[in-house]
């Protein structure tokens, strides 16, 4: 025989068994057997449903206070920011886009001086290379630092010393972990060059910078043996072809000159070629 409970007494039950149970031990009942809940670092952490508010509320609001020594309020970010521009002004990198930008750029400003503004100018072209997708907020924000603080130099210096570390060297051997770091290391590059092409196009670097850049993988395509870099330098020079015309001197007979027997690569060259 079928007990019918009334819908208004199985939430009240309901409402009992949340009560008096703790959920994280209910989970912790449920996957203590599988070996991949085990190694998490979370397993022992169990609700503390007695001391739930270590702070005393005063009439309803949620300001806490400190009941002893053993409670400390914990340090607020903004403090150490206002003790150091430089940090404040990396976390307005971290969220700073299109829609925001006025708001957030005019933050910046005001925390920009000039014994600051070339380490900035170094964390903002390292965001470009590192989080591409919003390379062109990135730009416009040192164009019109620009305006400010002559930093074209400064972009120069920086830019020329992250050249100089396209050869990847690695102690570890070849594994799944070698193959992450090349990937890394890859992408990094890749950013680096969108990035010069986009300062170019913002005069922030003269053509003559990306001309010569061109040209040093240009030649490096033509005597470069290792499959690793030789994809790398393809992926760069199709780049600067397709973004600045006339920046390789002639991609077609260049495609011509490169002996690969690397199929994934014959695509590289062929679409190389095809930019002429």
């Amino acid at each position: 025989m079928v007990t019918v409970v009334p819908i208004s007494d199985f939430l009240k039950r309901a409402e009992v068994a949340l009560e008096n149970t703790c959920i994280a031990e209910k989970y912790n009942s449920l996957f203590l057997t599988y070996p991949c809940f085990k190694e998490c670092p979370t397993q022992h952490h169990h609700c503390n449903t007695t001391n739930k508010f270590p702070y005393p509320q005063t009439n309803g609001s949620h300001h806490r206070k400190k009941i002893n020594n053993n409670h400390k309020y914990p340090t607020h970010n903004s403090r150490k920011c206002a003790r150091d521009p430089s940090r404040a002004i990396i976390s307005y990198l971290n969220v700073i886009n299109i829609d925001n930008y006025s708001r957030v750029y005019t933050k910046i400003r005001l925390l920009l001086d000039a014994t600051n503004v070339a380490s900035i100018v170094g964390d903002i072209l390292q965001k470009c290379w590192t989080a591409t997708i919003y390379v062109n907020v990135y730009i416009k924000l040192l164009t019109d630092i620009n305006t400010i603080y002559d930093i074209k130099s400064t972009v120069f210096e920086v830019v020329s010393k992250n050249i100089e570390r396209f050869e990847f060297k690695s102690n570890i051997p070849d594994s799944y972990e070698l193959f992450c770091e090349k990937q890394k290391h890859k992408a990094f590059f890749l950013g680096l060059n969108i990035t010069l092409i986009k300062l170019c196009k913002a005069e922030l670097v003269s053509h003559k910078v990306l001309k010569d850049y061109a040209t040093q993988f240009e030649n490096r395509v033509l005597i470069e043996k290792e499959e690793y870099h030789l994809d790398i330098t393809l992926h760069i020079l199709l780049e600067l072809c397709k973004s600045v015309q006339g920046i390789v001197s002639d991609p077609n007979s260049l495609a011509l000159k490169i002996e690969c027997e690397i199929p994934r690569l014959k695509f590289l060259i062929q679409e190389l070629a095809e930019t002429h």
